[in-house]
């Protein structure tokens, strides 16, 4: 009876709470009434959930009803607390006090997922796994976490444009400027997917170790995960390999250094799998719950994470159809839901309510929608969507073996597998097929497929990395099936077993493996710099501490999380409240003097940059459908009132364009052919702005970026420009060379040039800037 009051009243105030939505313009008394009434409920039920805790035999009619073991009745009080967060929300939807009720809810559905699971711990089995077995886990593991802390700041500052991302909107978080859920500034991810970063920086500061420490933990963690799932399914042996191939795996090292949310979906996946087959033995209906609010925290992180509660979906709906047992599936289907749904807690509404801007994302980048498909033809020359998937297919097969990722902002430059993985994975395949009727094969499988199609073949500049990485969990446990066969095959040979060759046998395999990929990785990563060209141009500029004054402008690929301009100087100091992450690194990197701006891709700032520097000369190109191609070129700048007028232009970094500044006049370039989004048939153009001639005389200093050795320096170069010029002419198969042919100080004739692929989007364009000699 008292379970039904609950349950009336909530369904009554989630009534009255969707009409006052619909209705009601703006908060009123009723949704406050509402509130109370609902808060008396929520108080209701957390007592009868204090009365399931008691001893059975005072509750013990009450207690079989609810939490019988075995049994996945759905609680009617789990039902009504789940109401009652999505009820909360829509009441909160309009509500002004966003700094006020951002904690409450915050508090309330923390509090809603402890009454949740809290009842389930006393029916928990803890199978104590003992010592031997904890110590060997924790040397693994502590070696693979020193290997992700050790020189974790020698990589470059702003390795990959979305490195600082977490670290700016984890300052909005601790400083009380952002008290949203979602973050509208960078795909409406939810504020959630920044909790580990924000935890980090509060504890080590805001910093760059303070940043990545959040991914060497998640990536730390996801190795618990993997070792807890591979040990579930196939034994203990199997989950020791799984877990040390996935520590020095190439992919999984480096994005757990420097990954930020990227690193969420392989952290999450594996603990929902553990709980998800914890339950097809024991305490069902806890495991399942836990499975289900992993699966809606995860939900809310990076992209690739929302396809987690879709592949534990497409698994249950797999096994009714084949299974005898179908409606308890139906029932372990439905508490995994719900319990998924409290997970989601208040942002379950919010992308209810805005599914197609939650979702905006996927959109741009689907091989066959809009803009997405414009840049995917272009790339393989090739309009026919069986050609196009024939050739994505081919890209992902392909990049486990050899390198074909795309994701260069990551400096990944090996496959996804190394060759003996490679050939592990293949083997591991055949011995899975053994278990071609057991839940691990359906499981493994969907995970597989569904990351492979949907973070690969079926999105644009297939293989990308970061989007499909996170099918990497089901590979390793895969993979440790080889090997662990082979060692119950020597170890059931007692002969064998008396001179430790199963244990030589393993601990060889995995140091060989071991020894060869983290090698690998600190010769890419550390000890020899990535090219990173925006850190190299702002130590110059900090180490040089030159008197003048220099403009570092960066032009986003793509747009998405940067709409918005701001500029620091060196104290860090933010000059508009428009938001751009960048700031984070730069502010720390240049000198007190330098400046360092953001310019970004949509049209609806150009008026405000247009009054924030009068004086400037603008390019504006692109297509107008979608305007991801425009260039900003400041000729002076005033509003900080330094020392000298900034004048000069000294570095753009971009992939798809260069700009060239002179004293008074610009030279703008830009290519712009359709490679991102749309404008296929638009050809390369070459834009000039006054009456800039490079064939005039002058000496001018050119600030060049040579690779040497695998990095970048910098070298300064004073250049008479005497009849020089500036050439762009066709090559084979469509690329275009760019040549600058000019004579030395020393009186050299040298040429500068360039390479650049049709599609311009894996061109090879060298960095380069210029900059004019030092200001008298």
């Amino acid at each position: 009876m008292r379970n039904t009051l609950i349950g009336f009243f909530v369904l009554l105030s989630i009534i009255l709470a969707v009409t006052t939505q619909i209705f009601c313009e703006t908060n009123s008394h009723l949704n406050l009434a509402i509130l109370s009434g609902s808060l008396a409920c929520l108080i209701i039920g957390i007592l009868s959930r204090i009365s399931f805790l008691k001893p059975p035999n005072r509750f013990s009619g009450l207690h079989k009803n609810h939490l019988p073991e075995g049994n996945a009745t759905i609680p009617y009080d789990t039902v009504a607390l789940s109401a009652l967060v999505l009820f909360l929300m829509i009441v909160l939807q309009n509500t002004h006090n966003l700094k006020v009720w951002y904690w409450y809810l915050a508090s309330l559905w923390i509090l809603s997922l402890c009454i949740l699971l809290v009842p389930g711990f006393r029916k928990l089995e803890f199978n104590f796994p003992g010592w031997k077995t904890i110590i060997s886990l924790f040397l693994i593991i502590g070696f693979f976490f020193f290997i992700r802390l050790y020189e974790l700041e020698n990589i470059p500052a702003s390795f990959h444009v979305d490195e600082g991302i977490p670290g700016m909107l984890s300052i909005y978080l601790a400083d009380g400027r952002q008290r949203l859920l979602f973050n509208a500034d960078y795909v409406n991810i939810p504020n959630l997917c920044w909790a580990p970063s924000l935890v980090t920086q509060l504890i080590f500061g805001n910093t760059i170790f303070g940043v990545r420490f959040a991914s060497v933990i998640m990536g730390t963690v996801s190795l618990i995960g993997i070792f807890l799932l591979a040990d579930l399914i196939f034994g203990r042996t199997a989950g020791y390999i799984s877990t040390m191939i996935a520590g020095f795996s190439y992919t999984h090292l480096h994005f757990s250094r420097l990954g930020g949310p990227y690193i969420n979906p392989l952290t999450f996946a594996p603990f929902i799998g553990y709980f998800l087959f914890r339950s097809f033995n024991r305490n069902r209906y806890f495991n399942l719950s836990v499975a289900g609010v992993i699966s809606g925290i995860a939900a809310q992180s990076y992209q690739a994470a929302q396809a987690l509660p879709g592949i534990v979906t497409i698994f249950f709906c797999f096994t009714i159809v084949f299974s005898r047992m179908r409606k308890i599936v139906l029932q372990n289907l439905i508490v995994y839901l719900i319990a998924c749904s409290i997970g989601m807690g208040p942002s379950i509404l919010f992308i209810a309510k805005n599914f197609s801007a939650f979702m905006g994302r996927n959109k741009t980048i689907n091989v066959f929608v809009g803009a997405g498909y414009e840049h995917t033809a272009s790339s393989y020359k090739t309009r026919d969507k069986i050609d196009i998937l024939k050739i994505q297919l081919k890209h992902i097969l392909g990049s486990f073996h050899y390198y074909k990722d795309t994701s260069i902002k990551f400096g990944i430059r090996r496959p996804l597998l190394d060759p003996l993985l490679g050939v592990l994975l293949i083997l591991g395949l055949g011995i899975l097929l053994m278990y071609i009727h057991s839940p691990p094969f359906y499981f493994l499988g969907m995970w597989s497929i569904v990351i492979l199609l949907g973070g690969g073949i079926l999105t644009t500049n297939s293989p990308f990395f970061p989007r499909y990485f996170g099918v990497l969990p089901p590979l390793f446990i895969i993979m440790s099936l080889v090997p662990a066969s082979i060692y119950g095959i020597l170890k059931s040979k007692k002969w064998l077993s008396w001179f430790f060759i199963p244990e030589a046998f393993l601990v060889t395999l995995l140091s060989i493996l071991a020894f060869y990929n983290i090698k690998l990785y600190f010769r890419d990563f550390v000890h020899s710099k990535p090219m990173d060209t925006v850190t190299t141009v702002a130590r110059y500029i900090k180490d040089t501490g030159k008197d003048y004054h220099y403009y570092l402008l960066t032009i986003p690929q793509f747009g998405i999380g940067h709409n918005g301009l701001s500029f620091i100087n060196g104290d860090g100091i933010r000059k508009t409240d428009l938001p751009d992450p960048s700031r984070f690194f730069c502010s720390r990197l240049l000198s007190e003097k330098s400046v360092f701006i953001i310019i970004p891709q949509t049209m609806e700032y150009i008026p405000f940059v247009r009054d924030l520097f009068p004086d400037s000369v603008y390019t504006e190109f692109g297509n107008p459908q979608y305007p991801t191609f425009y260039t900003i070129l400041v000729d002076k700048f005033q509003p900080l009132d330094l020392d000298h007028c900034i004048d000069r232009v000294s570095y753009v970094k971009s992939m798809d364009r260069w700009i060239l500044k002179e004293s008074t006049k610009a030279l703008g370039i830009s290519y712009n052919h359709g490679s991102i989004f749309g404008n296929v048939n638009n050809p390369v153009k070459i834009v000039w702005n006054g009456e800039i001639n490079l064939n005039s005389n002058g000496t001018y200093s050119f600030m060049m970026l040579k690779p040497v050795a695998g990095s970048w320096e910098m070298k300064i170069e004073d250049v008479v420009l005497e009849n020089a010029s500036f050439v762009v002419t066709p090559n084979w198969n469509g690329w275009k060379k760019f040549s600058l042919t000019y004579t030395s100080i020393e009186g050299e004739e040298n040429i500068w040039f360039g390479w650049q692929t049709p599609d311009a989007h894996a061109g090879i364009i060298p960095p380069y800037s210029v900059r004019p000699s030092k200001p008298e």
